[in-house]
């Protein structure tokens, strides 16, 4: 059986939901909906609805949320001893936060510090009510995630996927209609995160992703074959709100009385005046469809957060390498290079697809145009080490399905052992009912055969101790009468029987025979001493004779003859 993972993005404003089918060094798509979020939707609802109505499952659910409504702070602390850091976080992050530190979760990434001893964080601070508001409606959905994670993470996690062996300081920025996200990542640690309301709506080429409608991409579909399913999802128009980065400690002033240039998506104590403004070069002529004013928007915010990025972790102004985009932008010609102009960072665009292996073909072309850069780091990410994530889910938050499954398990457990203690004492009792009728059926038998044996007897407790006890006294009366019938054996009947036993070789002639209760004594005269020895043995052999004895034998004369004794012991039996 195949195991399945969803990663479901929810923004301010779509749902994103993706299913994967993981392999042993790929994962293969499934299923992909984005849902344009109406006013009057509920997220749980449509959620619920589309995972209902396309039958999707998971293994493994993660859940992504805006880093919008997150904190962001980079900081250095003297020492290296893991459960201390843990311990000091949540006080280095406390001026920083506009609500109590105790409600706050934290996420947070430990690298080694410059020196020998000291250590790097990157921390996320989320308020614990945002993630347990995400957990309760996917709960109400009929899911629980697995993990919660910010959308930064998850572009974290698909560019580990992507660029597993890179050592570059690369900055990786995914744009789609309702955010512009960016992080710079150096090998496995990723070092800073913003995430920019994006002013260009509706998006260009975006008219057929209405409100209310959910669209489904489906790799067993071509292209021109995509449906939109529409009236699928409730939720709520989300709140986009600042735009906060790792130095961000309160709400931005109102959008709507500032320029781009006049913003600054890191709070007011964190405005960085002597950042030298971005190019202003002209885009090509005829290779971008993109408006300039949105143009101008994304690559002044790029680079004001590749200064401020540099300024706060002390990296040389040169020191980012790379830029990655992703995203809608990625899909238009010619985006690359004048970005590589305008910002004089080598610029190129990567397709997300790429990173989940080569059997995704049919997504390659939509991976861009959609945005599919978090949803799949989601459900990449699933696949990792689950103690180095920057997962929400903590301290009271923390996936419950462990002790959920012990606890369903424990009720079918004593369950189990109600209906087995049932069964055994209903067992026991027919048993007991079964044998108690039998030992009645037998003892009226014996007190039937009792009564058979000793007619008018009274009646008895005990029929077998009463029949015993008239037993014995029988054996006791039938010694007596051996006894006394052994005094009326005459001597004829002796001598008959001893003339039966006698081997008819020998000759033995019987001269006295004598009679006293059970003993014989009888005189004989043999021809020899051998005669007398066989007619012993043979007398020894009968069961009415218990012992036979030669008392004397003696030769008698010149005739050689041997006269003899025997005294002969008649058996009871």
């Amino acid at each position: 059986m195949h195991s399945y993972s969803v990663g479901i993005e929810i923004g301010s404003s779509q749902i994103t939901i993706i299913q994967v089918k993981k392999k042993a060094n790929s994962v293969e798509i499934v299923r992909f909906f984005r849902h344009q979020i109406s006013p009057d939707e509920d997220i749980s609802a449509i959620i619920k609805r589309i995972l209902t109505e396309n039958k999707i499952r998971g293994d493994l659910i993660v859940a992504g949320i805006s880093s919008q409504k997150a904190i962001f702070r980079s900081i250095t602390l003297p020492f290296r001893d893991r459960n201390k850091i843990h311990k000091v976080a949540r006080f280095e992050v406390e001026s920083s936060l506009p609500y109590p530190a105790e409600e706050a979760v934290l996420a947070l990434q430990v690298r080694d510090g410059k020196d020998a001893i000291s250590s790097d964080l990157f921390i996320g601070a989320v308020k614990k009510e945002t993630v347990a508001s995400c957990c309760q409606s996917l709960n109400a959905a009929g899911i629980d995630p697995y993990l919660v994670l910010l959308d930064c993470t998850a572009l974290y996690d698909l560019y580990l996927h992507a660029f597993p062996s890179s050592q570059e300081v690369i900055a990786l920025v995914d744009i789609d209609e309702e955010r512009i996200l960016m992080i710079v990542v150096q090998g496995e640690h990723l070092l800073f995160s913003r995430s920019i309301s994006n002013p260009v709506r509706p998006w260009p080429e975006s008219a057929s992703q209405a409100k209310g409608a959910t669209r489904q991409f489906d790799s067993s579909l071509p292209p021109q074959a995509e449906r939109a399913i529409t009236g699928v999802t409730p939720g709520e128009e989300g709140d986009v709100s600042q735009p906060t980065g790792e130095k961000s400690i309160g709400a931005e002033p109102d959008a709507a009385s500032q320029s781009p240039s006049d913003r600054s998506p890191f709070g007011e104590h964190s405005r960085i005046e002597s950042l030298p403004p971005p190019s202003k070069s002209e885009a090509p002529s005829g290779t971008l469809e993109l408006p300039k004013a949105a143009l101008d928007f994304i690559l002044e915010e790029i680079d004001l957060t590749i200064y401020a990025c540099s300024a706060q972790l002390m990296l040389p102004n040169d020191s980012i390498s790379r830029i990655v985009l992703m995203g809608k932008v990625g899909g238009y010609e010619g985006i690359s290079d004048y970005f590589t102009q305008r910002l004089e960072i080598e610029t190129s665009v990567f397709n997300p697809i790429e990173a989940a292996g080569e059997e995704n073909a049919a997504f390659r072309d939509r991976a861009l145009s959609h945005s599919l850069a978090v949803p799949l780091g989601l459900v990449l990410g699933g696949k990792k080490d689950k103690k180095s994530r920057l997962n929400l889910r903590q301290e009271e938050l923390a996936y419950q399905r462990k002790y959920t499954q012990f606890k369903e398990m424990a009720i079918v457990l004593v369950v189990l052992i109600i209906a087995t203690v049932s069964l055994l004492t209903l067992n026991i009792r027919y048993r007991t009912t079964v044998q108690q009728e039998k030992l009645n059926q037998i003892n009226h038998d014996i007190n039937q055969i009792y009564q058979e044996i000793f007619p008018g007897a009274k009646h008895v407790d005990d029929e077998l101790l009463e029949a015993k006890k008239a037993l014995n006294a029988e054996k006791e009366r039938y010694k007596i009468y051996k006894i006394f019938a052994h005094k009326f054996l005459t001597h004829l009947d002796i001598l008959k029987d001893l003339s039966i036993q006698a081997p008819e070789e020998i000759q033995v002639e019987f001269v006295d025979l004598s009679i006293d209760k059970n003993q014989v004594k009888i005189k004989g005269i043999a021809d020899s001493f051998e005669s007398i020895d066989r007619l012993k043995n043979r007398l020894q052999k009968t069961k009415q004779y218990a012992q036979t004895v030669v008392e004397s034998a003696k030769v008698k004369g010149a005739e050689n003859k041997v006269d003899f004794r025997l005294n002969i012991t008649i058996s009871d039996s």
